[in-house]
């Protein structure tokens, strides 16, 4: 990592909330999350859901029943070392709603600051983005989309790309 980004400073913005991280003599290293399980990740006997936040001094999942009821469920998430926040929703919680409620120290500010925002590894969400969607990812896949494969190709420089817009299909 090059020297000027070790000292600059590391800031977390979500929707309006910013959330500062003050940087060690260890800089951004000590912030990498090398895995790829963040988010909401659904099985019909529970979701497991992850967020990275290391700043965060606390994280809890607003859980809503659909994309426009105001009624919710606070659930608290717990921190792993690599600042690495989940929980686990028990049961099947296909086509429910959340957002995470984090509090974090402002740069600057006299006491934490505690605000709503979308899940930044959402797979699907509400619209406008109100609200970050669980769902049952197989229910999307079209007909045959199991037995689809991709075809075999001699030499990788066989295959032709083509870009398109819209406008070029017009009549």
């Amino acid at each position: 990592m090059p020297d000027y980004l070790k000292r600059l400073p590391l800031l977390l913005v979500l929707t309006g909330c910013a959330i500062g991280v003050a940087q060690g003599s260890a800089g951004l290293d000590e912030y990498l999350y090398p895995k790829d399980d963040l988010g909401a990740v659904y099985s019909p006997q529970a979701t497991t859901i992850k967020l990275w936040a290391p700043p965060a001094k606390a994280v809890n999942i607003a859980l809503f029943a659909d994309a426009t009821n105001s009624a919710f469920s606070l659930v608290p998430m717990s921190c792993d070392n690599g600042g690495v926040w989940s929980a686990t929703l028990a049961g099947d919680q296909d086509g429910k709603y959340y957002l995470y409620e984090i509090t974090g120290q402002e740069p600057g500010a006299d006491k934490p600051t505690t605000c709503r925002v979308n899940d930044p590894y959402a797979r699907g969400c509400s619209a406008n983005t109100g609200r970050t969607l669980i769902y049952d990812p197989r229910k999307t896949d079209p007909e045959g989309w199991a037995a689809d494969r991709f075809p075999t190709l001699r030499q990788n420089v066989d295959a032709v790309l083509e870009r398109g817009q819209p406008v070029d299909y017009s009549p």
